[in-house]
Order: C-alpha cells, then sequence, then structure tokens
C-alpha cells in the first residue's frame, strides 16, 4: 500500500521543494494539505524562498541543479539528522524530492509526491522514479494520464477566467526568465530585444537569473524578492517570461494575460520539454500567449492588451 494524502494531515511533516514553481505549487497547496502549520520547510535559499517563506522554519541545503546526482547525494547526507525529526514529507519536486521522500518511507513515515502542474501528459523524472519506490503516495494535477499507482491530486490553477478590458499599446515590459541555473535563455530575450528595438519608447525591466547579458534597455537584474516581483507584475503593462508554471501562475493572480516562451531541451534551454506542455494548455484556454506570436503581430498583441484575468475563488 502507498501512503496517502490522509496520512500526513495534521502531522509535523517535511515540506520539501526546489525553488522555482516547485517552491510556489507547495506553498500554494499547503494549506490544502491539512499538515500541521508549524511544519518546517526544505528548499534551496534564495531570494525567492526567503520571501516567500519569511517566519517559517527552514532547512536550506545547496543548489541541486537537474539530473544532478551528486548534489542529490550530498544534499540526502546533509538532511540526515533533520529527517529523524519529522513525521513525514511531502514534496512538489523538483530533484530535492529524491532526496528526502525514499529516506522518509524506509523509515516507516509517510511519504507523498505531488506532480508539478506542468506535467500535463505524463509524470517527470523524479515522479517516474518515485514510483519505483515502495510506498510514497503518488499524485497527479492533470486526470488524463493519471493510471496505476497515480491518484487525482489537488490543482494549484485553480479557476481563471479573462475579461475584456480597453486594449492600449504597452508602455512598458516586465520580461522574466525564472532562476533555474545553468540553463540560459537567450532567445527569449532576443525576441524582446527585437521588439524594443522597433518601439524605444518603452521601459523594459529584465530579470534575467543566470541568462547575463550587456546588451539590453532599462533596468537589468539577476534575481528579485518575491516581494518585489510582485511590484514589478503590478507595475507593468506587459509581462513575458518563459513557461514556468510559477511564474505563470504569479502572472495570472496579477491579473495579466503573460507572453510566454517554451524552453528547449535541444537548444540546451532546459532538461526536458516539459514547458512546452504547460504553455499549450495554458495557450489553449485563452491564460496566456506565445511571445513570438504577440511581439510580432500587432493584432496578436491587442488583443492580449484587451483581456484581464479574474482568479474565481472556491
Amino acid at each position: 500500500m502507498r501512503y496517502s494524502l490522509e496520512d500526513i494531515r495534521g502531522k509535523r511533516v517535511a515540506m520539501v521543494a526546489s525553488t522555482g514553481g516547485h517552491l510556489t505549487q507547495l506553498t500554494r497547496l499547503a494549506g490544502r494539505l491539512g499538515v500541521d502549520p508549524e511544519s518546517p520547510w526544505v528548499t534551496f535559499d534564495t531570494p525567492q524562498s526567503r520571501s516567500l517563506l519569511r517566519g517559517r522554519e527552514v532547512h536550506h541545503v545547496p543548489y541541486v541543479r537537474p539530473r544532478d546526482y551528486r548534489g542529490l547525494a550530498r544534499a540526502t547526507r546533509l538532511l540526515q539528522p533533520f529527517m529523524k525529526e519529522v513525521d513525514g514529507a511531502v514534496s512538489t519536486g523538483a530533484g530535492l524530492a529524491l532526496a528526502v521522500l525514499p529516506q522518509i518511507a524506509l523509515r516507516g513515515k509517510p511519504a507523498v509526491y505531488l506532480e508539478s502542474i506542468s506535467r500535463v501528459q505524463g509524470p517527470s523524472l523524479t515522479g517516474r522514479i518515485l514510483a519505483r519506490v515502495p510506498r510514497v503516495g503518488l499524485y497527479g494535477q492533470h486526470s488524463g494520464w493519471l493510471t496505476g499507482p497515480w491518484r487525482d491530486g489537488p490543482s494549484v490553477l485553480g479557476q481563471y477566467r479573462t475579461r475584456p478590458v480597453t486594449a492600449v499599446s504597452p508602455r512598458s515590459i516586465f520580461v522574466t526568465l525564472g532562476t533555474i541555473r545553468p540553463y540560459r535563455f537567450d532567445r527569449l530575450i532576443d525576441t524582446v530585444l527585437a521588439y524594443c528595438r522597433l518601439h524605444p519608447e518603452v521601459d523594459v525591466l529584465w530579470q534575467v537569473g543566470c541568462t547575463d547579458r550587456r546588451d539590453l534597455p532599462g533596468r537589468v537584474v539577476e534575481q528579485l524578492t518575491d516581494a518585489e516581483f510582485g511590484e514589478a507584475l503590478g507595475e507593468h503593462d506587459l509581462i513575458v517570461a518563459h513557461a514556468g508554471v510559477g511564474v505563470a501562475m504569479n502572472i495570472l493572480d496579477s491579473g495579466h494575460v503573460p507572453l510566454l516562451m517554451a524552453r528547449r531541451p535541444d537548444l540546451r534551454e532546459h532538461v526536458d520539454a516539459h514547458q512546452r506542455q504547460i504553455l499549450e494548455y495554458l495557450v489553449q484556454r485563452g491564460l496566456a500567449a506565445r511571445v513570438e506570436d504577440a511581439l510580432g503581430d500587432g493584432a496578436q498583441l491587442e488583443a492580449v492588451m484587451g483581456r484581464r484575468v479574474d482568479l474565481l475563488e472556491g
């Protein structure tokens, strides 16, 4: 038998997530899981995690890159004493889940994995590995592919709808590439930069992560805190981003229809093509547009600027 979400309800469990979209999802789901609100968190030390988890018990581990098995082994070793102190664990990934959930399950404590909302067509590598670990509970957020040990779990996307507003030309743009290392995303920057050269009057804020550039107009930062990120969403007319699920949710919550571009593994922009899945999912529902389409077509950009997003509670 595999553990279930009921097995962690009310318990002091390790809340485990890599930074970025995985941490965003777990913080949003935490209140719905019914775990002890004083449960400790395990993640990386970044401006996002310090901001999102301010006031909570947090155990930081060194950054583990995608497919970084040496870093994963180091994190597992560092967390051994901590895992004795908790009553279980829950994780939304990515690889950091592999450092904790198998060890927790081996100790006879409930371990639950919630697959990312970005996995529209099937589980991630982390999910496929955990499916081979006895007793670890497995949940997905898209019912279409759930078979075998996978069960239907809570979804972070909720219910969004768009409404028409008066379209205006963007006077300011916020571009964010996320924080994943070591994957650059020059293709997205170059697409926006081509638009900016045709519209030099537009103010631009760039959050570039590890894609360091010296040829960008406007303000350039490596990373913003969660609070600064929220302010940037409210202060800019148009939001352009990589198709990461965490950033997409934050943009939708701010009321913007985002322009998104999916990272491609064949261009060494990510480890796999899961961003294409979430991009198609959002575009089909009218909740996003492709960067390359909207910035190259005035009518499509006007359509994006003529819609706002509302979150339906409940």
